[in-house]
């Protein structure tokens, strides 16, 4: 994610490139999420319910902040700054989830 996010701020104001890295953007996006509930399934199988109804509540919490804390970013800083300080969080919590993904494997595997 972090890496198509600066791949489409890079290309930003080349169209044909940019539709080209909001593709594969898109792409890494909505492949993470049924993977992240397979895994919370996985990993909490007899809370399996539960768990997708806090991961699915969390989604729409943060889609709610992103637009509340993205807009005022993109009107003051523009729309690569954007993708940059996306690309920043996001990868401290992928070394966050990498290194906690250890520490829950389900038995047996």
């Amino acid at each position: 994610m972090a890496v198509t996010e600066v791949a489409v701020a890079l290309v930003f104001p080349a169209t044909w490139a940019l539709t080209v890295a909001l593709v594969l953007f898109a792409s890494a996006a909505y492949a993470f999420f049924p993977a992240q509930q397979r895994h919370l399934v996985d990993t909490f199988p007899e809370r399996a319910t539960g768990m997708l109804s806090w991961n699915n509540s969390a989604l729409f919490v943060g889609l709610s902040l992103a637009g509340a804390v993205g807009g005022p970013v993109v009107h003051s800083w523009g729309y690569p700054q954007l993708l940059y300080l996306g690309a920043a969080v996001a990868v401290p919590a992928w070394l966050l989830t990498r290194h906690r993904a250890g520490a829950r494997r389900p038995p047996g595997r």
